[in-house]
């Protein structure tokens, strides 16, 4: 049963139009926005004498009310969510908010058009970032809020924080990657209309810097010596090309444009925004490419980081590293083998922190690994001058 009537009627005053409406046989009362005087009310008919728009307002939550319930027989109707969406549906009446039929239903459909769409868009390595993303905050509204457009407010925010960091235990870093790549969907849906919210972009956690972990040229030599079996030496070599080319695994995987023998030209970045990079070989680089006929191994980037570890341990990367991240305020620190670290990344990375010290000019090396991001670059800077000064303290200069 729908019922409308006049709230704290007084003599002379104007009175609140309320709704109340009867669920599982508890009357649950909500509030219009709307008001007249009690001698304009019309008590039988639940509508005023003469103010025709409120009229038509007061008809129309009625209606969106009536059809809401029809939709849910049948199921099992929790109060909480029959009240929130009833306010929702006053709310939309009143032209106050953006409302889907079905939020929750249109939330996900939303995130599905989304992933339709990126597919074409953004690289392998994207998509598999917003799977997790996507398998992240399902597991979330299991124990928590369903998502809806009109609730990305500073609570669910802190509540989907606390659930990163806590229940999944991630590091800041990694939960700060899973709200930026989360937002760029809620980005894409208030462009698309699903919302008018601009609450969630203030959604941020502070990343921490990372620990850099790159190789020592003794390192690096160490496993260019290595005699190994052919399913290692093949990453092997993969891996060397990227200690002396500075770019990323994926772009070994792809066919090679080798200009005037000597050069790599290789285009980087991601989706629409990409930009190319000509890339120097070194006599290394080339005898690489020469072995293989300028197509070099394929295999997947799993596997060649399981075989990059194996390799790293029969190099004798014993010698421990000290892995820093945070979870909330607190500073958690793993003490790790090097050979445990070791992945097809480390190439890039090796490649920066070899060349900076070896006196490479910094924009030099930027421009061959397309680094645009000066923060990331810096700590490849900042490590470059820690292995000198502790060089410096040992009495050795790195060569």
């Amino acid at each position: 049963m729908i019922n409308f009537y006049l709230k704290n009627v007084g003599r002379g005053k104007t009175s609140s139009i309320a709704l109340y409406i009867s669920i599982n046989g508890k009357r649950i009362f909500f509030g219009t926005g709307h008001s007249c005087k009690p001698a304009d009310w019309l008590k039988k008919r639940q509508r005023t004498r003469n103010n025709e728009e409120i009229n038509a307002r007061l008809s129309r939550m009625e209606t969106e009310v009536i059809q809401y319930f029809r939709k849910q027989e049948g199921k099992a109707l929790p109060m909480e969510e029959a009240k929130e969406h009833i306010r929702e549906l006053i709310r939309m009446v009143n032209g106050k908010v953006i409302l889907q039929e079905d939020h929750h239903m249109q939330f996900w459909d939303a995130w599905n058009e989304f992933l339709r769409i990126k597919q074409v868009e953004v690289s392998a390595a994207r998509m598999k970032k917003l799977r997790s993303t996507e398998k992240h905050m399902r597991a979330f509204e299991q124990g928590h809020l369903k998502f809806k457009f009109n609730r990305l407010d500073s609570k669910l925010f802190e509540l989907i924080t606390a659930f990163l960091l806590i229940d999944q235990n991630l590091t800041n870093n990694s939960a700060s990657s899973y709200i930026a790549t989360f937002k760029t969907f809620l980005n894409w849906t208030r462009k698309h209309e699903y919302h008018n919210s601009s609450a969630f972009e203030d959604w941020h956690i502070k990343q921490e810097q990372a620990d850099t972990f790159a190789l020592t040229e003794q390192e690096l030599e160490r496993i260019i010596q290595l005699q190994l079996p052919d399913r290692l030496s093949r990453v092997r070599d993969l891996f060397v090309f990227l200690c002396h080319t500075g770019q990323r695994f994926g772009d070994t995987q792809k066919e090679l444009d080798i200009r005037d023998g000597r050069f790599w030209y290789n285009v980087q970045g991601k989706g629409r925004k990409t930009f190319p990079v000509v890339i120097p070989l070194s006599p290394t680089a080339l005898s690489i490419l020469k072995k293989y006929n300028n197509a070099l191994p394929k295999i997947s980037n799993q596997k060649a980081n399981e075989y990059l570890k194996e390799i790293g341990q029969l190099a004798g990367m014993d010698a421990s590293f000290t892995v820093i991240r945070y979870q909330g305020s607190r500073k958690l620190e793993q003490k790790q083998p090097r050979w445990q670290l070791l992945g097809t990344h480390t190439g890039r990375r090796t490649f920066t922190t070899l060349s900076l010290a070896r006196g490479m000019n910094p924009e030099m090396v930027k421009a061959v690994t397309g680094h645009s991001d000066q923060r990331s670059f810096q700590k490849y800077v900042r490590l470059v001058d820690s292995q000198k000064r502790e060089a410096g303290s040992h009495g050795a200069v790195l060569g």
